[in-house]
């Protein structure tokens, strides 16, 4: 009986933690949602399907981007009457993105 014992106790940890990453992944996306909505409006139209676009391809380097936002938005840096254009955001893309080392072959 010690045997099935230790098997119902793994399963209850195993339970218990995949149920705190889903409570985790669900509070990760509720904060990335409220974060969209909260930016949404100081975004034109252009901006919005390019930072869609982005999320499509690198979803972590448009969370980076909508949260840069949000930064600009709250300490002031970035007008709340005027909204981000597309050429704004490819800047602050840009910005965000590590830079990337060039790679050079020398044949000899």
């Amino acid at each position: 009986m010690e045997g099935t014992e230790d098997i119902n106790e793994l399963r209850q940890r195993r339970l218990e933690e995949m149920q705190q990453r889903q409570d985790q992944d669900r509070k990760t996306r509720d904060m990335l949602t409220n974060l969209r909505r909260g930016i949404l409006p100081f975004i034109d139209e252009g901006a919005s399907a390019r930072l869609d676009r982005v999320r499509m391809v690198d979803p972590m380097r448009a969370a980076k981007a909508e949260s840069y936002i949000a930064q600009l938005l709250q300490s002031g840096r970035a007008s709340k009457t005027k909204k981000i254009t597309e050429q704004e955001l490819l800047t602050i893309l840009k910005k965000i993105e590590p830079e990337k080392r060039e790679t050079r072959i020398l044949r000899r």
